[in-house]
């Protein structure tokens, strides 16, 4: 018998529930349950009706319900004919086949004829189990969705779901070759053979707001073997009864028109994204004192989880990801991700992200990862192999021991997959080691890796055979399906995810992100199944996804408990959300002033900035903390007055020696400050040989050529043969900018200037010239380099700085306000050091040459500038100087702070 029953009408659905199954338990001190299944979407459902139970058991003895979700309803009443493939082998199966699979059927995949990589294959191996699984689940087959491409002329190619036709007969044909079935073909064969055993189960319980067709199925077949089939629907049935199949599922087009009388009152539009977890705080703090167990957070965006974490914690509230964060994240889970990385790529970004798992850290030799940022800041390497020699060896010392870790996971040749869980336990013992119990949610997840290679490891050892790397990916794939759960805090209020809205009791709900793309979810993003193929076909769509939500809302909102609604005008980035459709029920006025409400541009829904403010107290960490005790500082360099006129406080930090420290930036091209050093060190390779010629090159043609061989000699030396892609598009650039100089420098040079010095460097350690003292006694030393040093016969010495800025300044308003102000003191402080030395500069031959994108603004740009101006910057430079001296440093910076 199947039934359709509709209980907790203005009441939570499952406290509802439970008094159910206990009124249909014969009346006796023992409630045997036992005989009775109680299906439900979410495991934290069906943990919450366990609760109720044992609670509304009371006294007497209670033999509880099976309580499962549908997956497990299946496992339980399918009878398999062969072993069922665990999941992660039907991970690998896939990438076997596609790896066996003809060029014509793998471009109908693609979209194109070149050899499908290793990457690709993991990526389509994926796709292929999750949109063959959605058919399984629908009951239909790829050659169902060709003939249906072909009928109604759809704008797609048929032929690559004949494609995924032929490569599922291989998989089929591949895991029965290894004694081995499908999860979803054994279901399918089952529901057709009547292979389905209810065993002792005498009735089942059913929540499920829209069951697929194979669910159905399952229903009749249960029905069929006497079991009694109770589809519950969660409402008043008086109100409701139309929105409902004759099994409790809904009625697409009652839901999707439906409209959802909602309290306008308790809708509250945020500005931001973040801000959302402001407006949780306050709606907390508006019911005063509350138990974990009195409201739930639903977060149907798992995005703002964190945000909403911290958030709370900030305000000593503390929240619980019931559903946990992907287990991809965690540390067990990103030490898998990053190994897969470096078995698939083998490049040294990836090597580099293994290095920097802490685990790995650990294992590592001492300042191993302090030298590989070294190495990488200079070289920005695509492969080690790939690096000049010289630096090779930094490198290779520390990731040494890493390589020889997971050298045994590096081959590509294929083995059976039963082979390779033994070295992954290997290698994963040696990285964790004794750490690996360090909390309850590694050890969990450490669990269900464990489990995953058990069953690998269990296989006949025949089956599949595939390189390491397939089952690293099929790995870190099972994982991403999985979420590491964090033991709650004793208070703590539990964040749950949209499907257990309505299913959950709490007296007070508070809904977030009710948004367009979350609730309803936006269209599924596969572009093998898009919406219109999706609707012929009779799978989900945007349509039955907003009506299922509509049903949800409805629900959660009737019962009987206190909902708050929670949504945000903008994302992350600032761009414009939408409201949900789902709020927009209303119509004539009232619609009116709610879509005002909801879109208006001002609220009064609190901001997160606006909380941080009344904890900021407690906070103890300083944004801009002051060094305490006497500076330490003995020189200072040309370039360095510029930032003291800007900021006494950066300056301070930079020059400081006790604080002074260097920054390294992760990335895979050159910054702007790296690509400049790239273009000063080719013109320095190409001004040494001009430097020693008897005079200048006026030839354009020939001092391009130079140039260009001098910054292609560099870049072999710096990033080998093979750099990455990003810096080989700045060596390009670098090129371009570089041929425009050489047209400037041929005239400069037959100008009749010559280069004299290049890099010419003042400094206190005896390399190069000694750094001259300002003022000239009890002093501080002034050091500085100058790119080059050009002399005429008849005008004397030049001092020139290279600049690739891509919008030149001349040097007057790169140096001075309007006011005549000195705001940078480097050119002509460059006269005082070449003076020191009996090389006079006249303030006109002080200048920059550009390297710009254009040639317009490229070329030499010289001051204008009298012997008073040079004198001029000369007293500026002694007066701060003499602030470093007298202890009037720290203070300034002080001041500046204040402000």
């Amino acid at each position: 018998m199947l039934e359709r029953r509709f209980l907790a009408a203005d009441a939570p659905l499952l406290p509802a529930l439970a008094q159910a199954l206990i009124d249909h338990a014969p009346k006796a001190d023992v409630l045997d349950l036992r005989t009775h299944w109680v299906v439900l979407p979410t495991a934290r459902a069906g943990r919450r009706l366990k609760q109720c139970l044992h609670t509304q058991a009371a006294e007497r003895i209670l033999l509880p319900p099976t309580v499962c979700t549908p997956g497990t309803l299946f496992q339980h009443c399918v009878i398999p004919r062969r072993t069922t493939a665990p999941p992660i082998a039907l991970s690998i199966a896939w990438q076997q086949v596609l790896a066996q699979a003809s060029p014509q059927d793998c471009a109908a995949l693609t979209s194109h004829d070149d050899p499908v990589d290793e990457r690709e294959r993991e990526v389509l191996a994926q796709r292929l189990r999750v949109v063959t699984r959605e058919l399984a689940v629908t009951g239909i087959t790829p050659t169902q969705v060709a003939a249906q491409i072909a009928a109604d002329h759809l704008p797609m190619k048929a032929g690559t779901w004949l494609a995924i036709d032929a490569m599922s007969r291989a998989l089929h044909t591949l895991l029965e070759a290894s004694g081995l079935d499908n999860p979803d073909t054994a279901i399918a064969a089952a529901l057709e053979h009547g292979d389905i055993s209810a065993g002792p189960m005498t009735h089942a319980w059913f929540v499920a707001a829209d069951p697929p067709p194979r669910d159905r199925a399952l229903l009749q077949a249960l029905v069929q073997r006497g079991v009694h089939c109770t589809s519950i629907v969660h409402g008043d049935e008086t109100l409701l009864a139309e929105g409902f199949d004759g099994i409790g599922a809904i009625d697409i087009d009652y839901w999707a028109d439906f409209r959802i009388q909602i309290d306008t009152q308790r809708i509250h539009a945020c500005e931001h994204v973040t801000d959302q977890a402001a407006v949780v705080m306050a709606c907390l703090a508006a019911r005063g004192e509350l138990q974990p167990n009195e409201v739930s957070v639903v977060v149907p965006d798992p995005t703002i989880l964190p945000v909403l974490i911290r958030a709370g914690a900030m305000e000593s509230v503390h929240l619980h990801a019931a559903e946990g964060l992907c287990a991809t994240k965690g540390r067990v889970g990103s030490l898998l991700v990053r190994l897969h990385a470096c078995i698939v790529n083998d490049s040294a970004s990836s090597l580099g992200d293994l290095l920097r798992h802490p685990d790995v850290e650990r294992l590592a030799p001492k300042d191993a990862l302090c030298s590989w940022d070294e190495a990488w800041s200079t070289h920005l390497p695509r492969t080690l192999n790939g690096l000049p020699d010289k630096a090779q060896g930094a490198l290779y010392d520390a990731l040494g021991e890493v390589q020889t870790l997971i050298a045994p996971l590096m081959s590509t040749t294929p083995a059976p997959v039963s082979a390779w869980a033994a070295p992954l336990v290997a290698v994963l013992q040696h990285i964790l080691g004794a750490e690996a119990d360090g909390t309850a949610a590694d050890a969990a997840i450490l669990a269900k890796v464990q489990a995953h290679l058990q069953a690998l490891h269990e296989l006949p050892p025949n089956a599949l055979s595939v390189p390491s790397c397939a089952v690293l990916a099929a790995l870190v794939a099972a994982l991403s399906d999985e979420h590491e759960v964090q033991p709650p805090h004793v208070d703590a209020i539990d964040c749950i995810g949209w499907l257990d809205a309505h299913l959950d009791d709490a007296p007070l709900c508070i809904i977030t992100g009710l948004n367009e793309g979350i609730v309803p979810a936006a269209p599924a993003n596969e572009p093998w199944l898009p919406e219109g193929l999706r609707h012929a076909l009779g799978l989900s769509t945007s349509r039955s996804r907003a009506a299922r939500d509509a049903w949800l809302l409805h629900a959660t909102l009737q019962s009987g408990r206190q909902v708050e609604l929670v949504l945000a005008r903008r994302g992350m980035e600032g761009d414009p959300l939408l409201p949900s459709r789902l709020l927009l029920g209303s119509t004539g006025k009232a619609l009116a002033e709610r879509t005002m409400r909801l879109l208006g541009k001002e609220t009064s829904e609190p901001t997160l900035d606006d909380r941080q403010p009344s904890i900021s107290d407690a906070c103890t960490f300083e944004l801009q903390p002051m060094p305490s005790g006497t500076p330490d500082i003995k020189s200072i360099s040309v370039t360095a007055f510029r930032t003291f006129l800007k900021s006494p406080y950066l300056f301070l930090l930079q020059r400081d020696r006790r604080v002074a420290s260097s920054r390294v930036e992760y990335r895979q091209d050159l910054d702007p400050m790296g690509f400049g050093v790239f273009v000063h060190g080719a013109l320095d390779r190409w001004g040494r040989e001009e430097q020693n010629r008897d005079g200048p090159t006026t030839d354009v043609h020939q001092i391009e050529q130079e140039l260009l061989a001098a910054m292609d000699a560099l870049a072999s030396e710096q990033f080998g043969h093979h750099p990455m892609p990003g810096v080989r598009l700045q060596k390009e650039i670098a090129a371009h900018r570089l041929r425009h100089f050489a047209r400037h420098q041929a005239i400069h040079a037959a100008k009749g200037w010559k280069i004299e010095h290049v890099e010419r460097s003042f400094n206190r350690k005896g390399r190069g010239d000694r750094a001259p003292v300002l003022p000239q006694v009890d002093g501080l030393f002034i050091t500085g380099r100058i790119d080059r040093v050009d002399l005429h016969p008849e005008l004397g010495w030049m001092a020139i700085d290279y600049k690739t800025a891509a919008t030149p300044l001349d040097p007057e308003k790169a140096h001075r306000k309007r006011d005549g102000s000195w705001i940078n003191l480097q050119l002509p402080l460059y006269a005082f050091l070449l003076g020191s030395v009996g090389l006079d500069v006249d303030g006109s031959n002080l200048g920059f040459i550009y390297l710009s994108p254009s040639e317009e603004k490229s070329g030499f740009s010289m001051a204008n500038w009298t012997a008073q101006d040079l004198a001029d910057a000369k007293d500026e430079a002694e007066r701060i100087v003499g602030i470093v001296q007298r202890g009037e440093l720290v203070g300034l910076a002080l001041q500046e702070l204040a402000q």
